[in-house]
């Protein structure tokens, strides 16, 4: 019998495991984004036939899955059927969330089940060029390096500061303090990203995560988090500024990534969530791929 259980600190050894034979370009798909929103999506796992499967229970009542995570040399097929059994005796639908397109094509090779495969922009990762926003070279960055450039005249004396244990207090302050001023009590996703940064900070030692602040005349004047998403990749998770510096999120994001290893050949920043600004946003940084994922409703 299939026994999904809560995602613990505890799990991550269990869950990288099977997560570095998948190789992931999908943001959800990492200990640290599945550890964070655990509360917010009901996140459960569990091991079939050698796959592990992510189970997502919504508020609304509502059961996914993230796609058959393990070995894919080895065949998803038994893995898939049990998954398939298990839905049908909770009388519930089977749902695939979150699949790549390369896993999306292992999956509905499987001639035994019927599948019905749609996807959505909003959910689509912005995939970027290290060292293009490393180094914001060419006329397509001038903006953003005029940002830059702006933040360095009129801020004389700031610092750059890797996330440690002595600043991590610093970390949740700010987080607090620009909840209160965007409301996050009173809108529903930012109430439950500020749980999942809290999350993260208060096992930030435990985490495979790398970040760092910005302070501005001693003021503490945002912070990023990222973590490894794959052999080639990095994920950028959180990033919070205080906007009357201005310029903040510009020098964040390229101080970031100045100190940290710099032999990652991409930066995934997520997805837009359909939010007009964040698109813009995410676009004017000139992805070089949008990372689409599907959905597949196994019949």
């Amino acid at each position: 019998m299939i026994k999904f259980k809560e995602i613990t600190v505890e799990d991550k050894e269990t869950i990288n495991k099977y997560l570095s034979f998948f190789n992931s370009k999908v943001s959800e798909l990492s200990f640290t984004n599945l550890y964070a929103w655990r509360e917010k999506y009901g996140f459960k796992f569990a091991i079939v036939e050698d796959f592990l499967w992510i189970m997502n229970q919504t508020m609304a009542g509502k059961t996914y899955f993230s796609p058959p995570i393990g070995d894919y040399t080895k065949k998803i097929h038994n893995s898939v059927k049990k998954l398939s059994n298990y839905c049908r005796a909770g009388d519930f639908d089977f749902v695939i969330k979150k699949a790549s397109e390369s896993i999306k094509e292992k999956i509905i090779a499987d001639d035994a089940f019927t599948y019905k495969v749609t996807t959505n922009r909003d959910s689509s990762d912005y995939i970027y060029l290290f060292d293009d926003l490393l180094n914001l070279q060419g006329n397509k960055f001038h903006k953003k390096k005029n940002r830059i450039n702006k933040f360095l005249k009129t801020y004389e004396e700031w610092v750059y500061e890797g996330i440690n244990e002595k600043n991590l207090d610093d970390c949740r302050l700010f987080a607090d303090q620009w909840c209160e001023e965007n409301n996050c009590k009173g809108i529903e996703n930012l109430k439950h990203e500020r749980r999942a940064i809290k999350a993260v900070l208060d096992n930030y030692h435990l985490l495979d995560c790398q970040g760092g602040i910005i302070r501005v005349n001693n003021a503490f004047a945002g912070f990023t988090i990222s973590e490894k998403l794959n052999a080639e990749t990095i994920v950028i998770h959180f990033e919070k500024g205080d906007t009357k510096f201005s310029g903040i999120y510009n020098i964040l994001s390229n101080e970031h990534l100045k100190h940290i290893d710099q032999t990652f050949t991409y930066v995934n920043r997520e997805q837009d969530l359909g939010i007009e600004g964040l698109r813009r946003s995410k676009m004017s940084y000139h992805p070089i791929e949008l990372i689409h994922k599907y959905t597949i409703n196994i019949l």
